[in-house]
């Protein structure tokens, strides 16, 4: 039961995502860190020394705005 109600990671490694950062540039392709909530890098990143959870979102899009909401809740 403890699986179903563990708390989120705090470090994230999303990587291979279609970045929009509502600037209105040009979305690039690249990866974001995120840690206890903020966005902490964008680019192509390498591994984090310590643990982080990593997703593989080649072929989705992410929005700066849409991820800083989703992880301050």
């Amino acid at each position: 039961l403890a699986l179903f109600f563990a708390p989120p990671p705090d470090a994230w490694w999303l990587k291979n995502a279609l970045v929009v950062d509502g600037t209105g540039k040009t979305p690039v392709r690249a990866d974001v860190r995120l840690r206890d909530g903020r966005i902490l890098a964008v680019g192509r990143l390498e591994p984090a020394e310590d643990a982080e959870t990593v997703r593989d979102l080649a072929g989705a899009t992410l929005v700066e705005h849409a991820v800083h909401d989703a992880v301050e809740r």
